[in-house]
């Protein structure tokens, strides 16, 4: 019980000490407590009701922090992690000692008479911020202190940002960061996103969820979470977006369209590729991946070009005369729509924001994936593809 009063007592006075301002690293350093538990430097304190220590701290110091502007307190606010991390205490006693600064100094910031509600806003963010980290480090220490602190902000601005930000990270790290996902998150992202109207973080939390699940394989379920946050956030910037992630998703068995001009200027429809396997490949000249890649698509090209496989590049530069110098360096010996051209219409209506992309289509002209882990799984999808015989037309 002492060692716990010592370290109540140590925690307190670093807190007092950073409200102060001007601490050094060194200084809170030297307020840490020896393995007997006897303090190296002695602060004042007095024993509460509660049996508890309690700080009073030197006086100049408490005068200089009521005395500060409320400007000030934020900057002393912004301090206190790289103060604590120069104090060289332990993880928990660092942890600690940050909560209960950043706690006083935002109660004086919330009710200093000349704090403007910018900087009250600001002071209440960090104080969600530090409790959410603390919260992830020790969920039995705070986490409860995160709910009520959720609670608290929302009390006083039913629907605030701050609230809706704080509640959407616990969703990320309950639900979103476990090593399975499923739908069965989707009801609790719909309630969020209803009890926080308008504010773009649910969006975000849908948008999450669908790229986790399209890495992990899972189309369909990719589809259905884009598809509800569409439902919900009608007419918000970002929908337009996961409007083209759903065409992208929603592609397999389905014709692609793929038309524009190439990098010469003349007008090419996949269509006239149909019977062949064709590779479509989103990339630029500024995309290091991209360019990493590409021996490797001309292996692919000159290993499969005499069984029927054609490579499209979608290049997504925005001078044709860049790309056109990288072609011609490169040896890439295949057709190559410029995007720009019209507007960036294929990759606006496919969602294209991380490359290198890959689709792949079939001998059908129907999509046959658009997503791959690796070279060898790409390949292998190649490989089946070109074994399938073409499709008998009327016209053959």
């Amino acid at each position: 019980m002492k060692r716990q009063i010592h370290k109540r007592v140590r925690n307190a006075s670093l807190a007092m000490a950073l409200l102060a301002g001007g601490t050094s690293g060194a200084a809170l350093a030297s307020n840490e407590v020896d393995e007997r538990g006897d303090q190296r430097r002695p602060v004042e304190a007095r024993t509460g009701a509660s049996g508890q220590a309690e700080v009073l701290g030197d006086r100049d110091s408490q005068k200089r922090a009521k005395q500060a502007t409320p400007e000030q307190l934020l900057k002393t606010l912004a301090s206190i992690p790289a103060q604590l991390r120069a104090s060289n205490l332990s993880p928990a006693n660092e942890r600690a000692a940050r909560v209960q600064a950043v706690r006083q100094i935002v109660d004086r910031i919330e009710h200093h008479a000349d704090a403007t509600a910018q900087e009250r806003s600001i002071a209440g963010r960090v104080e969600l911020m530090t409790l959410y980290q603390a919260a992830l480090a020790d969920p039995v220490g705070y986490g409860r202190d995160f709910h009520a602190q959720v609670e608290r902000v929302e009390s006083k601005a039913p629907g605030s940002k701050e609230a809706a930000n704080a509640a959407a990270m616990l969703l990320v790290q309950r639900d979103l960061a476990k090593s399975e996902v499923s739908l069965a998150v989707l009801p609790k992202l719909e309630a969020f996103s209803r009890k926080y109207e308008g504010e773009p973080v649910g969006l975000e939390l849908f948008t999450l969820l669908g790229m986790r699940m399209e890495r992990e394989g899972k189309g369909k379920d990719a589809a259905e979470v884009l598809k509800r946050a569409v439902a919900l956030y009608p007419g918000n910037p970002m929908t337009k977006m996961l409007e083209g992630k759903l065409h992208r998703l929603e592609a397999v068995g389905q014709p692609m369209s793929l038309k524009g001009k190439t990098l010469e200027g003349s007008e090419f429809d996949v269509a006239s590729l149909k019977g062949k396997v064709v590779l479509v490949d989103f990339w630029a000249t500024w995309c290091g991946p991209c360019r990493a890649s590409m021996p490797g698509l001309k292996e692919l090209y000159d290993r499969y070009r005499s069984q029927g496989l054609e490579i499209v590049g979608v290049n997504l530069d925005s001078v044709s005369g860049v790309a056109k110098d990288f072609v011609e360096e490169s040896g890439m010996d295949w057709t190559q729509i410029f995007d720009a051209a019209d507007g960036n219409a294929i990759s606006s209506h496919y969602g294209i924001q991380a490359i290198p992309t890959v689709f792949v289509i079939g001998r059908d002209g129907n999509v046959a994936t658009t997503s791959h882990r690796t070279e060898e799984e790409l390949e292998a999808v190649i490989r089946d593809l070109l074994a399938k015989q073409p499709l008998l037309t009327s016209e053959s």
